[in-house]
């Protein structure tokens, strides 16, 4: 499954991203849905946006359980815990980036 995602670099210097990955957990309930990785490295020009693909494995057990429970609605929210990422050659660590978007259930 594909996670598209736009970043913007507001930086003077052209970016790479050589290693992103990250587990997916339901915002609201703090559940953990499955997890996300980067496909290939990718380079981003000065001021530029890209859209970032990443490649990722669902929980289909807890979305199955999710959807059962919350009849009728079409998407969760999703933050991200354990974010890794090689950027420019520095790694970064974030606990957690919440609210980055919504992953849309089939109706």
């Amino acid at each position: 499954m594909l996670f598209p995602s736009t970043l913007l670099t507001p930086l003077t210097n052209g970016i790479s991203i050589d290693n992103l990955s990250a587990e997916i957990t339901s915002a609201d309930y703090s559940v953990s849905l499955g997890n996300i990785s980067l496909s290939q490295p990718i380079n981003i020009a000065s001021g530029e946006t890209s859209i970032i693909n990443v490649s990722g494995v669902l929980n289909q057990n807890t979305i199955s359980q999710f959807e059962a429970q919350n009849p009728g609605v079409n998407g969760i929210n999703i933050s991200l815990e354990n974010l890794n990422a090689d950027v420019a050659g520095v790694t970064v660590h974030m606990d957690q980036v919440n609210d980055v978007g919504q992953l849309q259930l089939p109706g």
